[in-house]
């Protein structure tokens, strides 16, 4: 397979923390990030078509972002299926069914982040992406 090389800069603590993931891998930097690209591009490259889809959003969210998570988890209610929480020290953890239009879900995921939660999209296998 022909290879495209491209630099990218990375701040200092996630160039670091890659150089250690690496070493203790026993992967060079290009195989890590070659490998954690395309994991994101499994989740997430299903979005570059619209059509109707169903997944899990994994949320882990500050403390204090529980009043920013209930608006934006109304505002979604319409592809909100299911939500489970839980706690894990100070953070709240959620893991939420969502099902609809992948346009919706992509601004849905958007609007977490905005709302102070780190939010993973997966989708289920055969959703049609």
């Amino acid at each position: 397979m022909a290879r495209r090389r491209f630099g990218v800069s990375l701040p200092e603590d996630l160039a670091s923390m890659l150089d250690t993931l690496s070493e203790r891998l026993g992967l060079d930097r290009s195989r890590l990030v070659e490998q954690a690209v395309r994991a994101f591009l499994d989740d997430y490259s299903h979005l570059l078509v619209p059509h109707q889809c169903s997944g899990v959003m994994i949320l882990s969210c500050r403390s204090g972002a529980e009043e920013a998570l209930a608006r934006v988890m109304e505002e979604y209610r319409d592809i909100v299926s299911t939500r489970f929480h839980s706690h894990a020290g100070e953070r709240c953890v959620e893991a939420v069914v969502v099902e609809g239009d992948t346009g919706r879900i992509s601004r849905l995921h958007q609007d977490l982040e905005r709302a102070g939660c780190r939010a993973r999209y997966i989708p289920l296998p055969g959703d049609g992406g």
